[in-house]
């Protein structure tokens, strides 16, 4: 019988969040291959294709957002190298601070 004991969940949450190196991931894979045989999934997909339009609509207008955001920000950058040292240094500076 398998259980998970505060070690085993110590090396999942630290490997899902990146606290650790990548040897974490070999840990974490027998604890997912457990999870998998032990659970089943059974989705009815014409009772999620309603959500799941939505949730593509709001997907796609983020990634607009951040497509446009990167970029304004790449032709700001641009600008600025344009100008010299002193203002790409300052862009630079600006958009560390902005972020």
């Amino acid at each position: 019988m398998y259980t998970m004991n505060g070690d085993h969940l110590a090396l999942y949450f630290d490997t899902i969040f990146g606290l650790e190196n990548n040897h974490s991931y070999v840990a974490v894979f027998g604890i997912l291959l457990k999870l998998r045989q032990r659970a089943t999934l059974r989705l009815q997909w014409r009772a999620l294709l309603p959500s799941l339009k939505e949730y593509l609509s709001a997907g796609a207008l983020v990634l607009v957002r951040t497509v446009g955001k990167v970029m304004s920000y790449t032709v700001c950058g641009r600008e600025a190298a344009l100008l010299g040292a002193v203002p790409a240094a300052a862009h630079n500076l600006m958009f560390n601070l902005g972020e």
